[in-house]
């Protein structure tokens, strides 16, 4: 384990703890990073996605079920429709 930080009740959702867990990626040498960011469905929107693909952090988030999901994303595990060959 990394870190602990206990918060209010009222602050559980990923966006209060976005700002400390960017902190704690950025804070490690770039061998020393995870491999891949896991997260629930709460962290799988634009705002977080986008702070992860900004640090260069590799991620792996649960999303909801809209039109459109698989579009593809920089820093996503899934690619978007024809971006296959990209991974190879």
């Amino acid at each position: 384990m990394l870190d602990v930080e206990v918060q209010s009740g009222k602050s559980h959702a990923a966006k209060h703890s976005l700002p400390r867990l960017r902190q704690l990626i950025e804070g490690l040498a770039p061998e020393k990073r995870p491999t891949l960011m896991r997260g629930d469905n709460a962290f799988g929107n634009e705002g977080v996605m986008a702070e992860m693909e900004e640090i260069n952090q590799r991620y792996l988030f649960k999303l909801r079920q809209t039109d459109g999901i698989f579009t593809g994303s920089p820093g996503a595990i899934v690619p978007g429709p024809g971006r296959l060959r990209e991974w190879f």
